[in-house]
């Protein structure tokens, strides 16, 4: 009988007892004959057997028959012969190439010998069995690689497929199940898949491939990526998709991509282009388009894709997989075909956007790509995979082949590359490619996406579910409380491990814990400890210091094994692990010798042995598990051999785990066979053998521990029941967070050491002095705790982690949080990792809102909520007044004392109030006392109830819900108190005159906080329905914190939609012209508050819906036809050949009827009405602005937009290509690492940056210095006064600069003048260390970067320049402006100096921009300072700051490179003029200063020393004299004093 199952899954018995009386194949023989390519020659055995296997395997080379007359010689010859048991499958094979031979007849219409044919396959089983059963019956299991291996194995499955194979095969792909295909192991479906192929009725690679497996002879990285595609389109609600597939062959992947495409229910239009050069398999192709009917969706094309137009002339390949390229219908081969060539961009609409390129072409990837530049251009969202090969693959057989040149062609593109089995590792350079090839991986695929794209690689999150925070009594929930969320869930999840154990396997084995470092997010030794307390059997741990803090808590007992994995100490560390009784694993023979040498520990060192069974990991091999066993147990007493295990750590190839099975048992009866042999005391311990719960996969598996890791965590995990299958268990799924408390309390002063841990504070430079902050200590150590996430338990406020250390924690009680006023010593926090901090603020310690049994009346269910109504005890009747009184300071409900009136609205008013009972201030908005108006508030309340429950509202940016109740006859509606609103704060800004708060950075923030919140609401279901700056509301000016606020509007999706919706101004056109609306009314919305931000003007101006159409149409465009004929009101607006009109009021004409005023639109654009060059910001709001809905991204999908990626910065690598042209430049890779580096920089700054450059790079001698350029988005709160005020002058922008381009980005300070004055008098070589000092003469006060930064100002000043025209200044006193209707001459033009200006103002002589103001005074000192200020402004006038070069007195440099001549880049003779060529403008005053223009797209950039260029040698100025030493007076002698006279003589 044959066995019941094989290692790769195939059911024999099954196979065998269909395969001969159905039409189709049998699916072993398609397998098998991929497995085996060579024949098998038989020497030594008789001649009749050697000519037929010579002339078996020249039919196998050729696709041919195999000779009848040699097919009867061999069968004709006695079987003792050649060899009875050996030849038996040759046999066989003779037998079905006789019944080959007799079907080829039959089909000529000789004569039927169906029955013959079927007698041959009978014998040709009958000794295939005699194999397989073995000698009388023995035992014997052949699996399907060893069959092919025996004499004639292959061929015989050769011979089978042809006489068997039905040339359309039914392909049928279950959801959520695992394919079984060679190619894809490991792939899962997750829709249902069904269609029918058609393939080649003989043996062909593809054919055979799919008749074996039934599934699609298609990589598993291209189904991954488009069931990733799949789910994004259908998250975002996409209506078309677009996919290209070069190299369709059978078309067996192209099919699926169309059954996958046609199950997301929002699409549309399904385009699946395929292109197949080989003419057969292109005609199969149709036929299973035909089969399938999808003509509609996929178009098959005969072609070959290439560079340029032409033809192709395809060649056979050499045997390959017993396979020819090309063949025709009959099956049989041919040489060559000659086909057609056609670029992509030629076969494609030029505004077709593509999703997804797929090209498996043999060599040709290069030439696809350079034929597809248009579409790759222009298909933003593109994703390109490409299959390539290595040198030793034997698919390629031009020597010349290089697989990293399409790769590069991509990066130098913009692309970036990825492998597509590790997506983390990327392809910077050609060298990792050529890496992985050298590793033995012949076959690569690689994914190609654009910058900021890294979204596309994955598939989005699920759409999310609206679930009820609420407690539902009606479904027996009972109220929850933080006591659970402790370690008792660990125990409880133990506790849960063990039923499932039990009740699959009677008694539950033992369990050991693997606590890794890190704990699945949560501290190992804390969670040790909790398991030893549930009487755990074992604890795994990774690392020492776990294992040494463990045996040192009370709740581990000393019996309780604690196993080091994976590790072996070192001599000191040894002894401590023995002494700790913990056990150690032997993982070499190496350390094991050297352990020998080591002196004897005080106790005994337990080992358990880890063996290495070919999957490439750590531990001892088979050869050395004897040596290592009797060494271990020859030193008892002073080492015990205890155990025995491997790591099985994941899912390897089938076949490849059996053997390593196998290998595993024979390295276990090893050990036991020593044991045995040796005997005595060192036997007497146990041999436990542990293996963990992933290795389900090995069947049968025998294991005395069972090691369990995050099925205690939560994860579900399935282990093996011992017998051949595998038991799945469920993981318990609870949240685990860990309690702790602030046992100490302290203020940090100045000078107390402490640090931040984040990027931008440079902790790795030392410790912060910063403000005087509250902090606090948790008694955990680092080793218990390995995450960041530290929450008070009463208020449930993150704590700031400051820093850790092996004994505790030190946090930050931010001042502005509640636990700061309410902190004290021994208060609780939790402890959690990264990613539950989300569902921690979703656990409330009582539920917000109960939710009752709710009442159904046929299909349909009623909740309710309760309205508190708030009244004056004994008191009743009417109010005196409709009007609510607002007076301040009075207390509305004895809980709300009214601070400040704030204003009114259609319906309601609102007032700033004081909570006395939570002592905050919060907006109590008072409805006015009408019914519509009272019902309206009511459809409002519920929805901010269903928005608040379903998620945080802080992270959401929508509107927070405190109160609501009904008081004095008017409903009442408590929020939380924001600011101004974006219409009132913008109006403001502008009439005051002030610096533009709406910057393009605080744009990006502002759009990527409100498509937060329509992104949340529209999960909820909900349309907001009436967006506009008067319904944002600012949360904090200087964060630029927004809110969505305003519900009263909203509808669910499948509401009955109104007709009047959203205020006019932002009111979208599929509303105005009567069509069905969704969700995408919000972006459009969103999009014409965003340009009325930046404009400070409303976009779309008009006084009537008519006039709106008509500023629509003139700006955006015509509607699309489909919307203008489907549109419920398009006839009052339109006329039937679609002009736009508006009625004159007044009584009608009796003779002419209505009288009809038609509009007119005034054609502009965007562009010229956002008055910016800003590309993307203006392909952001195109895409907000389609006119038509399926075209307009969701709220999701517009989150993914570029402008809306951290740190935008212009790709470099693009500029870095031009500037080559012009000789300067820093290299492909260094260009790359620049753009990165000023990525991170953006990313790392807190308020964002508005704009960030590469300035260029300074030389130093001992280190260079990177420069980043950053707009400001506003000046510092305290300028110094000396200095040009930030974003002014010199100080326009702020400076970056870094020696490492992996590392942190420094500052550089703003500039004064007297520090640019003190560098035009010295001439210095910068050394690369900003913090050194300047040793110079004259003195320079300053370190090197204030040196640095006053270079830079001057170099800037003098070299920033642009083409003349692209700046300009409608009147004298207004702003310089870019010029929206600027249009770059053709590089002639610009081979002048007069056709270039400056863009930044001039330094003067006195190191500023500008002039002081010369004040005014009476005295002689204040007229004298005034007259030499005069003075010195007439002598150096303050120039125009657009300059022309040919006056401004600096030399100059303008030279071209590259080709000049002018194209079309379309056909349309309305496209500009475009070139190649490079103009290039140097600056020989400032060396290394280069300005770099191609078809309008311009770059400045600096790659120098700093240093200005003299015209003679420098000399600097001669320090002062040294002072003469005084002359020597001589000796001076010292002063008598007066002599008494001398005394009288008497």
């Amino acid at each position: 009988m044959f066995p019941s199952t094989e290692p790769s899954g195939l059911d024999w018995q099954k196979e065998a007892t269909c395969a001969v009386h159905r039409a189709f194949c049998w699916p072993v023989f398609g397998a098998l004959a991929l497995l085996r390519d060579t024949a098998w020659h038989p020497a030594g055995f008789c001649e009749a057997a050697t000519s037929f296997s010579n002339a078996l395997y020249n039919a196998v080379q050729t696709n041919e028959a195999v000779p009848l007359k040699q097919s009867l010689d061999f069968l004709h010859e006695p079987p003792r012969s050649c060899g009875e048991q050996d030849a038996r499958v040759l046999r066989a094979a003779a037998t079905l190439a006789v019944a080959d031979w007799a079907r080829r007849t039959a089909k000529r219409g000789v004569q039927s010998v169906e029955e013959e044919v079927q007698d041959a396959v009978a014998t040709a089983y009958a000794l295939v069995s005699e194999v397989l059963e073995g000698e009388g019956g023995g035992p014997s299991f052949l699996g399907l690689q060893a069959l092919s291996m025996l004499p004639g194995g292959s061929e015989l499955l050769w011979i089978l497929d042809r006489l068997q194979c039905a040339p359309v095969v039914s392909m049928t792909a279950q959801a959520h199940e695992f394919w079984k295909g060679a190619e894809n192991v490991g792939m899962k479906n997750d829709v249902e898949i069904n269609y029918k192929l058609s393939i080649f009725p003989y043996r062909e690679l593809v054919s055979d491939f799919v008749r074996a497996r039934q599934v699609p002879y298609c990589n598993e990285s291209i189904l991954q990526l488009v069931q990733a595609l799949a789910r994004r389109l259908d998250h975002s609600n996409a209506r078309s998709v677009q996919v290209i597939e070069i190299g369709a062959n059978l078309g067996d992947c192209a099919l699926w991509i169309a059954r996958r495409m046609q199950a997301v229910p929002g699409l549309r239009r399904i385009k699946v282009i395929a292109l197949e050069a080989v003419p057969a398999a292109a005609r199969r192709f149709e036929e299973s388009v035909q089969l399938n009917n999808l003509s509609g969706i996929i178009q098959v094309v005969n072609v070959a894709a290439g560079q340029v137009s032409g033809s192709v002339s395809l060649r056979a390949k050499p045997m390959s997989s017993n396979s020819y390229t090309l063949v025709n219908d009959e099956g049989s081969a041919t040489d060559s075909a000659t086909v057609p060539t056609r670029a992509l961009d030629d076969l494609l609409d030029g505004s077709s956007q593509v999703d997804l390129l797929i090209s498996h072409t043999n060599g040709q990837e290069l030439s696809v790509l350079r034929g597809a530049t248009r579409l790759l251009r222009h298909s933003r969202r593109l994703v390109v995979l490409l299959q390539l090969y290595g040198p030793q693959s034997g698919v390629i057989r031009d020597p010349k082949y290089d697989a990293s040149r399409p790769v590069r062609w991509l990066a130098n593109r913009g692309f970036r590359i990825w492998l597509s089995q590790r997506k983390g590792l990327r392809l910077e350079t050609p060298g990792v490619l050529q890496r992985h090839f050298k590793e033995g991986e012949q076959v690569v695929n690689v994914i190609a996406i654009r910058k900021h794209q890294r979204h596309l690689l994955s598939a989005p999150p699920p759409r999310r579910v609206a679930q009820r925070t609420c407690l539902d009594l009606a479904r027996g929930e009972r109220p929850n409380s933080w006591a659970e969320v402790d370690g008792r869930v660990l125990r409880e999840n133990l506790h849960v491990v063990r039923i499932y154990l039990e009740r699959h396997f009677g008694v539950a084995p033992p369990i050991g814990a693997v606590l890794k470092a890190n704990a699945y997010g949560h501290g190992a030794v804390l969670a040790g400890r909790v398991l030893a307390s549930a009487r755990i059997d074992a604890l795994f741990v990774s690392e020492i210091e776990t294992g040494l803090m463990l045996r040192m808590a009370p709740e581990v007992p000393t019996s309780l094994p604690v196993i080091l994995l994976y590790r072996s100490p070192d001599e000191i560390t040894t002894c401590k692990l023995a002494n700790a009784n913990i056990t150690v694993s032997l993982l070499s023979m190496a350390w094991l010798k050297q352990a020998l040498m080591w002196q004897s520990c005080s106790a005994r060192l337990r080992l358990h042995m880890m063996m290495d069974t070919g999957l490439n990991r750590e531990g001892l091999a088979i050869e050395e598990v004897t040596e290592a066993a009797e060494i271990l147990l020859k030193e008892w007493p002073r080492w015990s051999l205890e155990g025995f295990y491997t790591h099985w750590c994941c899912v390897y190839d089938v076949e490849e785990m059996h053997r390593s099975l196998a290998r595993f048992e024979q390295g276990l009866a090893l050990v036991e066979e020593v044991r045995r042999a040796i005997g005595g005391d060192a036997t007497t311990c146990p041999l436990t053998v542990h293996t963990s719960s992933s290795s389900s996969v090995l069947f049968g598996v025998h294991y005395d521990l069972l090691r369990l890791g995050g099925l205690l965590f939560g994860d579900p995990v399935a282990i093996s029941d011992g017998t051949g299958g595998s038991v799945r268990l469920p993981g318990p799924h609870r949240t685990l967070l860990w309690k702790s408390s602030i046992t100490a309390l302290r203020w940090s002063v100045p000078g107390e050491r402490f640090s931040r841990c984040t990027a931008s504070s440079g902790c790795a430079r030392g410790p912060i002095f910063d403000r005087r902050l509250l902090l606090g200590i948790i008694p955990v150590g680092a080793y218990e705790f390995s995450d960041s996430n530290i929450v008070s338990s009463q208020y449930r406020e993150k704590l700031v982690l400051l820093e850790k250390s092996t004994d505790s924690i030190l946090v930050e009680i931010p001042a502005t949080s509640r636990t700061f006023h309410e902190a004290f010593e021994g208060m609780e926090v939790l402890l959690c990792a990264e990613n539950c901090v989300q569902g921690l603020f979703n656990v409330p310690e009582l539920p917000s809102c109960i939710v009752f049994p709710g009442t159904s009346f046929g299909a349909k269910v009623f909740d309710s909520f309760n309205l508190r109504v708030v009244f004056e005890r004994d008191k009743t009747g009417f109010e005196e007044s409709k009007e609510f009184p607002i007076r301040t300071n009075t207390v509305v409900a004895a809980r709300y004392q009214i601070i400040e009136y704030l204003g009114s609205a259609a319906f309601s008013r609102a007032v700033q109030c004081l909570d006395l009972d939570t002592n905050r201030m919060v907006c109590m908005k008072i409805i006015k006392n009408d019914k519509d108006f009272f019902d309206q508030s009511l459809d409002e309340i519920k929805l901010l109830k269903y928005i608040n429950v379903n998620g945080n509202v802080d992270e959401q940016h929508v509107l927070r819900l405190y109160d609501h109740f009904y008081h004095k006859e008017h409903l009442i509606i408590v929020t939380e108190l924001l600011r101004d609103n974006l219409y009132e704060f913008s109006k403001y800004n502008r009439e005051c005159g002030d610096e533009p708060y709406f910057t393009m950075g605080r744009l990006q923030k502002i759009s990527k906080q409100i498509l937060t919140a329509l992104e949340y609401v529209h999960s909820l279901r909900l349309i907001h329905c009436d967006l506009k700056p008067e319904n944002i509301l600012i949360k904090s000016y200087s964060r630029c914190e927004v809110k969505v606020i305003d519900f009263g509007s909203s509808c669910f999706v499948d509401d009955h939609l109104s007709s009047y919706v959203q205020s006019r101004s932002y009111r979208a056109p599929e509303v105005m012209l009567g069509l069905p609306y969704d969700q995408k009314i919000d972006l459009w919305s969103l999009g014409c508050i965003i340009a009325e931000l930046w404009t400070g003007y409303v976009l779309f101006q008009n006084d009537s819906v008519q006039s709106l159409l008509a500023r629509i149409l003139g700006i955006i465009g015509d509607f699309p036809y489909h919307l203008m004929t489907s549109g419920k009101y398009v006839p009052q607006y339109f006329t039937q050949d679609g002009q736009l009109y508006q009625e004159i009021e007044g009584q009608p004409c009796p003779e002419r009827g209505r009288r009809l005023h038609l509009l007119v639109p005034k054609k502009t654009s965007l562009r010229q009405r956002m008055r910016t060059e800003d590309e993307v910001f203006l392909d952001f709001l195109t895409q907000l602005l389609q006119l038509d809905p399926t075209k307009r991204p969701g709220a999701a999908e517009a989150s993914q937009h570029p402008f809306l990626a951290p740190g935008r910065i212009p790709d470099f690598t693009e500029d870095a290509e031009m500037l080559s042209w012009a000789g300067v430049g820093l290299g492909g890779a260094e260009s790359f690492q620049v753009m990165c580096s000023l990525r991170n920089l953006a990313a790392n700054q807190k308020d964002g940056l508005n704009k960030l450059r590469f300035w260029g790079k300074v030389l130093g001698t001992e280190a260079d210095y990177y420069v980043a350029e950053a707009q400001r988005d506003g000046g510092d709160e305290d300028p110094d006064p000396d200095a040009d005020q930030p974003g002014q002058g010199a100080n326009q922008f702020t400076y970056y600069v870094t020696n490492d381009l992996a590392g942190a980005w420094r500052k550089l300070p703003d500039i004064k003048p007297k520090e640019i004055l003190a560098a035009r008098a010295i001439k210095r070589l910068l050394t690369g260390n900003a913090g050194s000092k300047v040793i110079t003469q004259p003195y320079f006060e300053g370190k090197e970067e204030v040196y640095l930064r006053a270079q830079i100002a001057r170099i800037t000043a003098d070299t920033t320049i642009c083409p003349k025209g692209f700046l300009y200044k409608e009147e004298e006193d207004s702003p310089i402006e870019q010029n929206p209707e600027f249009k770059c001459p053709p590089p002639s033009d610009l081979l002048k100096k007069e056709a270039w200006t400056h863009m930044q103002p001039h330094i003067l002589l006195n190191g500023r921009t500008v002039h002081q103001e010369i004040p005014e005074g009476d005295t002689e000192d204040e007229i004298a300072l005034a007259a030499k200020m005069k003075e010195e402004q007439e002598a150096d006038p303050v120039p125009e700051l657009i300059r022309g070069l040919h006056e401004d007195h600096l030399q100059w440099s303008v030279k071209q490179a590259g080709d000049a001549t002018m194209y079309r880049a379309t056909p349309d003779p309305a496209a500009p003029l475009r070139s190649s060529a490079v103009v290039y403008v140097r600056s020989l005053s400032w060396p290394g200063a280069v300005c770099a223009i191609r078809n309008g797209q311009f770059v400045n950039i600096y790659v120098g020393y700093g240093l200005a260029a003299v015209s003679s040698n420098f000399f600097p100025m001669a320090p002062p004299d040294v002072q003469d030493e005084p002359e020597d007076p001589g000796e001076v002698e010292e002063p008598q004093g007066s002599e008494e006279p001398p005394a009288a003589e008497e």
